[in-house]
């Protein structure tokens, strides 16, 4: 029992020093919103290095055939808007088809 305890606080001390990254919603896509990505399916000379401060990477080898292009919408607009009622927006691409999401202050939800 007495080596629990000061296991217990450090561990809780150890849990309350972790950060997660977060974004405000601004960053959201919006209805109007187009995203333009690139896929390389064989990526090569690309060093990604441990997570901290002052980093450098280096993705000029990385190399795409051709880009994609997800349109964002108003959930009405989308052919099958009627089957998500509770969506604000929908992406739309050739890949990927209709995507309807909920969008809040704090989530972005498929």
């Amino acid at each position: 029992m007495k080596q629990t305890v000061p296991f217990v606080i450090f561990l809780s001390l150890v849990c309350s020093l972790t950060a997660q990254i977060s974004i405000s919603n601004d960053f959201f896509p919006a209805a109007g919103d187009t995203l333009y990505s690139a896929v390389d399916n064989l990526p090569s000379g690309i060093t990604i290095t441990p997570a901290g401060g002052d980093q450098t990477w280096d993705f000029t080898t990385l190399q795409a055939p051709f880009t994609r292009q997800t349109v964002y919408k108003s959930a009405g607009q989308g052919n099958f808007g009627a089957s998500f009622p509770e969506a604000d927006i929908v992406a739309q691409s050739i890949e990927v088809g209709e995507l309807y999401y909920t969008v809040t202050d704090t989530e972005f939800t498929l």
